[in-house]
């Protein structure tokens, strides 16, 4: 039971007699478990944490370099940028535009707005 306090629940787990909490206790000391539940962070991290004692109930073990997660790695994917084309592709003006929306800016325009949108035609390069 905790009591509410403006928008925040606190709970006295000091006045709390029974030592038997498993929710608040560890129960396993998987390095891969504990990679994912603090958001995929780093197994040197890990250690960092560990060492000084900034996570309550994180096994008081040192993590060794584990493989590569499946999610880190597709996070940490790249996409290797286009080859640049000597010749123009299209036969006619507004064949193959390009556009791109930028902003917002700090400061707005005369007209007060924020944002920039580019459109530039692949034939003419007008923009």
């Amino acid at each position: 039971m905790a009591k509410r306090y403006k928008n925040i629940y606190v709970a006295d787990f000091e006045s709390l007699y029974n030592g038997d909490l498993k929710c608040l206790s560890v129960v396993d000391d998987d390095a891969e478990l504990w990679h994912r539940r603090l958001g995929h962070v780093s197994f040197m991290l890990l250690n960092k944490l560990v060492k000084k004692d900034l996570v309550h109930g994180l096994p008081k073990s040192s993590f060794k370099d584990h493989k590569v997660c499946d999610v880190c790695v597709k996070g940490k994917q790249v996409r290797s940028s286009f080859k640049t084309k000597m010749e123009v592709s299209t036969s006619r003006p507004l064949d193959l535009l390009h556009m791109d929306l930028c902003g917002p800016w700090r400061v707005p325009s005369r007209g007060g707005k924020k944002y920039i949108f580019v459109i530039v035609d692949d034939y003419s390069r007008f923009s």
